[in-house]
């Protein structure tokens, strides 16, 4: 991609980004103010809500709008999203982050909750309606943790992500964590929205892959569904909290603090291993296998084998990614990855993702503040 292109698949991207945080807001304060309100049915208005934020907003928007602005057809845009049939082992790593993910969430919004608890916020309360029944959990797992995964995934990781890549992945990686975390339009879900971004960004750079991010959004975001509906169906784990709260009531504040940094430093360092078992099973793997391929060799070559490393840039496609994937050696080349080619737009480039920030930024600050009243 030349500068010209770079620069107008980022004015593009972040245009269209803006676009749909603008509707997003807007359809969230017609929802809040129940002018957007068609029936009384609260599965009916979900299914409703979650069709337009998630469906035509987050996928079918987007989608249309970076077709008709770059020329491209739908194909080219999933390419360009990396949506690549990932292998067994991928699923299973991902599913294993996945609930590594939910647990370093709950640590993330544990602090940040009780941070906010202190300043006087007061955070609205999980709502469940006293009629939940098995049909409510089944729209859930569509509504909160299928739908999301794919939509939200394919507008962060996807389209934004990818879209601004020529400007640096560092970067990129930044700006799509923070926007992913104002999206959500809560203070109480910025915080680990954001963090938990970033590190699903981390990932789908590192495997080239956007579906093991949508595997693991899908089971954290399963999880919550599930303990929700086992609360209710007196199924396994319902009462965690209360087994949780009952296990740590005789600690005392030193030791309770010394444990969860521990458990976070524990759950860190296995996200960051996931990580690097990820990368090895895919970009490792395939650049591995036709090199196998080219040559006739048995399967078994190492990553460090100088055949491998002369041989990596002329299999590597430097179109679809600008890392320069012979000098990751480590985890922590792969957390913070050498970048090449770095284009750097100017303020015009970047317009439309301030005006975003902000709009999300506005909009979280106000539920902070009608948390205090």
């Amino acid at each position: 991609m030349d500068i010209k292109e770079s620069r107008k698949s980022i004015k593009t991207t972040y245009l269209i980004y803006f676009i749909s945080m603008l509707l997003f807001v807007l359809v969230r304060i017609l929802v809040a103010e129940n002018i957007l309100r068609f029936t009384n049915n609260a599965i009916i208005e979900s299914v409703i809500f979650s069709t337009i934020t998630q469906i035509l907003l987050m996928l079918l928007l987007p989608l249309t709008l970076y077709c008709l602005f770059m020329k491209s057809k739908p194909k080219a845009v999933f390419n360009l999203c990396n949506f690549k049939k990932p292998s067994y082992d991928v699923i299973i790593i991902s599913v294993l982050f996945g609930f590594g993910a939910f647990i370093f969430n709950m640590l993330i919004s544990s602090f940040f909750n009780g941070i906010l608890g202190f300043l006087g916020y007061r955070g609205s309360a999980s709502y469940v309606p006293i009629d939940y029944g098995l049909i409510n959990f089944l729209f859930d797992i569509l509504l909160v943790a299928i739908l999301p995964a794919i939509c939200e995934e394919f507008m962060h990781r996807g389209i934004l992500l990818q879209g601004v890549k020529s400007m640096g992945y560092k970067k990129a990686i930044l700006f799509s964590s923070l926007l992913f975390g104002l999206i959500h339009l809560n203070v109480e879900q910025f915080f680990y929205a954001a963090i938990l971004g970033g590190l699903l960004a981390i990932i789908t750079v590192a495997t080239k892959n956007i579906w093991p991010a949508i595997i693991i959004h899908f089971v954290n975001n399963g999880i919550i569904v599930y303990l929700r509906g086992a609360k209710v169906f007196d199924w396994f784990g319902g009462n965690y909290i209360e087994v949780l709260m009952g296990y740590f009531e005789g600690f005392n504040l030193f030791l309770f603090i010394s444990l969860m940094i521990v458990i976070f430093l524990a759950v860190i360092s296995f996200l960051i291993f996931l990580v690097y078992l990820l990368f090895k099973r895919t970009v490792v793997k395939q650049v591995e296998t036709q090199i196998l391929k080219s040559h006739n060799q048995k399967v078994g070559i190492s990553f460090n084998n100088t055949k491998f490393d002369s041989e990596i840039k002329k299999i590597i496609d430097k179109s679809t990614i600008n890392l320069d994937y012979n000098n990751m050696r480590s985890i922590l080349d792969i957390v913070l990855p050498k970048e090449k080619e770095i284009y750097k737009p100017v303020l015009s480039d970047k317009i439309f993702l301030y005006v975003s920030i902000f709009l999300g930024g506005l909009t979280t600050l106000f539920t902070f503040i009608w948390g205090l009243l």
